[in-house]
């Protein structure tokens, strides 16, 4: 087996901050990880007259969303989620939920065989009056195994602090919960806790 290809499909504070933690990881274990570049797909906009990608690229920092907090040199930003996702074997999904939709009609025909992804957004989906979990609806419109990690959006503090260093990308060889586990369950939990 080779060593694993990560996708970052999203740019915003926490895909900035997971975008960090990934190319950290990766680079810690080349073993594992290809960690020369960890593309991190961003939705391309200006800021201060200037392509986003453009500012992350040359200065390390997500200016709009994550700033002050320099991301590490294999972080490469692209407008092109073609190119961002292109050989990936593991997708980490951190996008805001009304566009997954319509990113996941733009990944069709463009996922490697068995890769796999997990989804770091927030919320359920609602078609038809039945709620949906993103990892499901990630598995099924992609045909990939699809975990999810939720909880509350820490991006600042914890690349301040240091906090997410504790979510490690080995976790991906540990052995994948049956969809038949209480996994959706939590998941629909942590969406539903009170905003305050």
């Amino acid at each position: 087996m080779g060593r694993e290809k990560i996708a970052i499909v999203g740019s915003g504070n926490w895909g900035s901050a997971i975008a960090k933690i990934a190319a950290q990881n990766a680079s810690r274990q080349p073993e594992l990880f290809e960690a020369v570049r960890i593309p991190m797909w961003v939705f391309e906009e200006e800021v201060n007259g200037r392509k986003l990608t453009e500012i992350i690229n040359e200065t390390r920092i997500n200016e709009k969303y994550l700033p002050n907090i320099k991301l590490p040199d294999n972080v490469w930003a692209t407008a092109d989620l073609e190119e961002a996702v292109k050989d990936a074997t593991i997708f980490i999904f951190v996008l805001p939920h009304q566009f997954l939709g319509k990113t996941i009609e733009q990944l069709k025909g463009r996922v490697s065989k068995g890769a796999r992804g997990i989804t770091l957004i927030k919320g359920v989906g609602v078609e038809g009056g039945e709620i949906q979990i993103f990892a499901d609806t990630i598995e099924r419109e992609l045909g990939i195994s699809c975990s999810a990690l939720s909880g509350a959006n820490i991006a600042n503090e914890g690349t301040y602090t240091g906090h997410l260093k504790q979510i490690k990308l080995t976790f991906w060889y540990y052995q994948w919960l049956p969809r038949s586990s209480p996994v959706s369950s939590v998941q629909i939990t942590i969406s539903m806790e009170p905003r305050g």
